[in-house]
């Protein structure tokens, strides 16, 4: 019965979709606001810091909500971990460069 209470007031999303069917391509699309195209991330070893001339100018969506004031953390799987979002190539950190979410926490 809880179930059906809250499916009668929650919202089905038929049409959702990812800009590609792979982690760090969707992560990077969502988390900088630009398409795979764009960053040129289409796997999941590419670092979008890396594939593009601009890739330094990026600003995150972590980052954007740090300049303006917000206290930014992340937990579990943010950017996809390891050297692919600038972090060990152990798989550990990553985060982006500058914004690490690292085991210590920091």
């Amino acid at each position: 019965p809880n179930l059906e209470r809250l499916a009668k007031t929650s919202t089905t999303f038929t049409h959702a979709y990812c800009q590609v069917s792979l982690c760090s391509p969707s992560r990077t699309s969502l988390l900088t606001g630009l398409r795979p195209d764009v960053t040129r991330v289409w796997d999941n070893q590419g670092y979008f810091r890396k594939t593009t001339e601009f890739g330094q100018h990026i600003v995150t969506l972590p980052m954007h909500f740090k300049r303006h004031g917000y206290y930014v953390t992340g937990v579990g799987k943010i950017f996809h971990p390891g050297s692919q979002s600038g972090g060990d190539s152990n798989g550990i950190g990553g985060g982006d460069g500058g914004w690490p979410f690292n085991e210590s926490g920091s």
